[in-house]
């Protein structure tokens, strides 16, 4: 992605995070970033298509934060990569900016579903236990979302505890990788 491309995507967050969904308009965005309104119709010609984009760049923080834990933790499967993404891939008002987007652009969110999806999938075919994947996968998002609407109530020691706990689970269920895996 391009400098201005991000720079517009990280200005409509924080628009939005700071006016509500509302606020988010082509005219208010250009001019928070500093650039015209043609210059943002180059990058975002709707603010269906920003919303869009704003959607598609928070599922590749998200996939690049899994794919680093990955390579750096051969041995854990994607669950645990999708716990680490929390502290891997934190919120930068994206998440917020989404969260309210979604009531007042449901459609303009669908990369965000669409990879959630992937997530369940890859949640419940990559564990010994697929129930314990798909667990795990719902604790991992009700902590996302209990930061970020503001009802995070653990200690920073006991989320940190919380998270080893869950990456621990997810790496003992991880089935092996498909070159060792023993057929039944």
């Amino acid at each position: 992605m391009g400098e201005t491309r991000d720079r517009l995507l990280r200005v409509a967050g924080e628009v939005i995070h700071r006016g509500g969904v509302r606020a988010l308009t082509l005219e208010s965005v250009a001019r928070a970033a500093g650039v015209s309104k043609g210059g943002l119709l180059y990058h975002f010609p709707s603010k269906h298509a920003l919303v869009e984009a704003m959607a598609e760049a928070r599922v590749a923080e998200i996939r690049s934060a899994m794919e680093r834990h990955r390579e750096q933790n051969r041995d854990h499967g994607p669950v645990a990569g999708y716990i680490a993404s929390l502290d891997a891939a934190p919120d930068t008002h994206l998440d917020t900016a989404l969260m309210a987007a979604a009531f007042e652009y449901p459609e303009a969110v669908a990369p965000f579903r669409r990879a959630f999806a992937e997530f369940q999938r890859v949640s419940r075919e990559s564990n010994a236990d697929p129930t314990l994947g798909t667990l795990l996968r719902l604790a991992c998002d009700g902590l996302w979302l209990a930061e970020l609407v503001g009802l995070d109530v653990l200690e920073p020691s006991e989320r940190a505890a919380v998270l080893t706990r869950m990456t621990t689970l997810a790496a003992e269920e991880a089935d092996p990788p498909p070159e060792t895996k023993v057929e039944r």
